[in-house]
């Protein structure tokens, strides 16, 4: 399934920085006055281990920063959404439907064993019969079929429920046990309900202004439609072309020690949820849904992720020459705590100055990036 947005709260404000700002490694950025940053990878020749494309002047699609400007908008009047019950009826496209389906075998077209790994527990389809292809839905046919039936909570619950679907699922899809195989969904509904969508005006804001920080995940207090535009449209753009110079980089010789550090750090995360939960290695397997070897190439993504962002932003920060000046990384790091709801002391001793300073860095070279980026349609 595909997400529409790029965070756990729906906003991709958080995705970058955040991700920089915990998993940077360890290293020491002076702060007097223009002083050339030192870096964890000044022992590391960069150009030989990472390739960049063009990021003094990288192109930045309008459309896909509409789009990701839309999703932001809609997630966030989706939060203001009044969703009220409906009793009884015919559902109609619109609509919101949350189901049960339960999954069978349905070999020579008798019902067989339960298939729990495509069985859905209150699976909610908003806006039914209106979403696009890639969007978030389990498969189209689940929401056509449920379109038109009728339904009476008043009533005994098996008048609620839809027509069976028999579907065969692709032979590459992701779960082993349906692969290439016909299988029989019963679906129950259990609720129906229609939105009513707040107006998008400043008094939205005006009136939420604590609401839409806990959305956003940081304390900004934006009290008008135009504020959220220039403060999403600021976090997008840099995202987008964060993202796509990263995506396009190469790298081409991994940093053995940088990728193991963090290879450590998967590790040590799943052995304290393992002890935590009294799990042996398979029970851990099994409850992340992959065996061994899942688990090795989790593992190494989730290190040469991490390696690979940090290579292109060194990389960048020594080609350039990016220095941090004091009355800089005051300012930057007083940006962040004012978001997070502290005093520049608090935030500093909170989370350490070398990592405030690290911050620092990374904040200024996204902002010279985006100054130099440019927008095609």
């Amino acid at each position: 399934m595909s997400a529409n947005f790029l965070t756990k709260k729906n906003v991709i404000i958080v995705a970058v920085a955040v991700v920089l700002l915990i998993a940077i490694a360890l290293g020491t950025f002076f702060t007097i006055d223009y002083a050339l940053v030192n870096t964890p990878y000044d022992s590391v020749d960069l150009p030989e281990h990472i390739s960049i494309p063009n990021y003094m002047g990288a192109s930045l699609s309008k459309a896909s920063v509409e789009k990701e400007y839309q999703n932001a908008k809609d997630s966030l009047l989706a939060n203001f959404t009044v969703k009220t019950s409906k009793m009884q009826g015919v559902v109609t496209e619109g609509q919101n439907v949350t189901v049960t389906v339960k999954a069978y075998a349905y070999d020579d077209d008798v019902r067989g064993a339960e298939i729990s790994k495509v069985s859905l527990t209150g699976y909610e389809i908003t806006d039914i019969g209106n979403h696009k292809d890639g969007e978030d839905l389990f498969f189209p046919e689940l929401q056509n079929i449920i379109i038109g039936t009728a339904f009476n909570y008043s009533s005994d619950y098996i008048n609620n429920m839809a027509p069976n679907l028999v579907f065969t699922y692709p032979a590459d899809y992701s779960v082993e046990e349906v692969k290439g195989k016909k299988v029989l969904h019963v679906i129950y509904l259990l609720n129906v309900t229609e939105s009513e969508a707040p107006e998008w005006n400043d008094a939205l804001f005006t009136s939420n202004v604590s609401a839409v920080n806990e959305f956003l995940g940081v304390k900004v207090d934006l009290k008008s439609v135009k504020e959220f535009e220039d403060y999403m449209y600021s976090e997008i753009k840099i995202n987008l072309l964060w993202n796509n110079i990263t995506s396009l980089s190469i790298v081409n010789k991994w940093p053995e020690k940088k990728v193991k550090k963090y290879e450590n750090e998967f590790d040590a995360y799943y052995n304290a949820v393992m002890k935590a939960n009294s799990w042996d290695f398979s029970t851990l397997l099994s409850n992340l849904n992959t065996n061994e070897s899942g688990y090795i190439n989790q593992r190494t993504s989730y290190a040469q992720g991490i390696v690979k962002e940090e290579l292109v932003l060194y990389e960048i920060i020594q080609a350039q020459k990016i220095r941090i000046s004091k009355a800089e990384y005051v300012e930057i790091i007083t940006k962040y705590a004012s978001e997070s709801d502290m005093t520049f002391e608090e935030f500093e001793e909170q989370n350490g100055k070398d990592l405030c300073e690290r911050t620092a860095i990374w904040e200024k070279t996204k902002r010279i990036l985006l100054e130099n980026a440019i927008i095609v349609d």
